[in-house]
């Protein structure tokens, strides 16, 4: 994806877990469902969903959803883009503690 913020948190289980969302400007997703498509040239506002309402955080094989617990810790939060022909920008980018 040319945009792409990564949580890496720990649940409830202790599992460690990922929360992905990509950005791009292509409307072929692969069937992913944790992507917002941005028409190219254009800024765009966006507010991650509350990580203790999210029970899918991932995907295994053929994007089948992987359930996980309630996040209790954050361990890191990655703001990036991968690919060959593309460029992206982030720009006031905060983590917000909302209980």
């Amino acid at each position: 994806m040319p945009g792409n913020i990564r949580v890496q948190f720990v649940d409830t289980g202790e599992g460690t877990y990922y929360r992905n969302n990509g950005f791009a400007d292509f409307e072929d997703s692969c069937g992913r469902t944790n992507y917002t498509r941005i028409p190219l040239g254009e800024w765009y506002h966006y507010r991650s969903p509350n990580l203790k309402n999210v029970t899918t955080t991932r995907t295994g094989p053929n994007n089948t959803p992987v359930e996980s617990g309630t996040p209790v810790q954050i361990l890191k939060v990655g703001v990036g883009g991968s690919g060959w022909d593309f460029e992206g920008y982030f720009d006031n980018v905060r983590l917000i503690l909302i209980e």
